[in-house]
């Protein structure tokens, strides 16, 4: 069985491409009408959406890209990674240590994009933390397109979480 798909084991060879969703998705992200959407990929297990996403992330990533001005500002979160999938209530349904590693991964590659985003220094709660850094992108980065951040494995969290 071959490794789960990320940015570091990403192989094309494995990869089935599907050429029309991708320059539709690529599309939707490059309009500028609407700036804050949800774009829901759903299908069936092992169809490939992983692998679509990583795809689409380094493409995105590029520079240059012929779709937008500048490589977009992308984030990856494997949901189940900072989920608590045993949780038996709703106080402890993040994994706080993954949480905050994965919060300053984001504060880091925003700060490469936009040095006027501060360092992170506090978390103070996971929610809390993401509006931090979505005010700070919104109002003191001028980032022509994105960013653009990519949810994987919602799909494998319990309902109760």
């Amino acid at each position: 069985m071959p490794a789960k798909p990320g940015p570091d084991n990403y192989d094309v060879q494995l990869y089935l491409d599907r050429p029309k969703i991708f320059r539709q998705i690529i599309a939707w992200i490059a309009q500028r009408e609407t700036r804050r959407r949800v774009l829901c990929l759903v299908a069936p297990p092992g169809s490939g959406k992983t692998w679509l996403l990583h795809h689409l992330q380094a493409e995105l990533s590029k520079n240059p890209n012929p779709n937008f001005r500048e490589p977009l500002l992308t984030f990856w979160l494997d949901a189940p990674d900072v989920v608590n999938v045993a949780s038996k209530d709703r106080s402890d349904v993040i994994h706080k240590d993954k949480a905050l590693q994965w919060i300053k991964q984001c504060y880091q590659k925003t700060h490469s994009f936009c040095r006027h985003v501060p360092s992170f220094d506090t978390y103070l709660s996971y929610p809390r933390s993401i509006e931090d850094l979505v005010e700070a992108l919104c109002n003191q980065c001028d980032l022509p397109d994105g960013p653009v951040l990519f949810v994987d494995g919602y799909d494998e969290i319990p309902k109760l979480c």
